[in-house]
């Protein structure tokens, strides 16, 4: 039969396991919410006005604004 300092320590062990794992789910949920980041749009320059926009979003511009190049 199981003696009290024996079945305190089976005790002891079984929430260290219990707390590992809590521990190693949120360290993984963590790392995942880091990977899954959002899109980056890709940016393209006007070349009347020469202001980068997101591509393909209809960008209506008001003319050159005197910038060179």
């Amino acid at each position: 039969m199981l003696s009290l300092t024996k079945l305190a320590l089976v005790a002891a062990v079984a929430l260290a396991v219990i707390a590992f794992t809590r521990n190693m789910r949120a360290h993984k949920a963590r790392a995942a919410a880091r990977r899954a980041r959002p899109e980056v749009a890709e940016l393209v320059r006007c070349p009347a006005c020469g202001v980068h926009h997101a591509a393909g979003d209809g960008h209506v511009c008001e003319g050159p604004t005197g910038r060179k190049s």
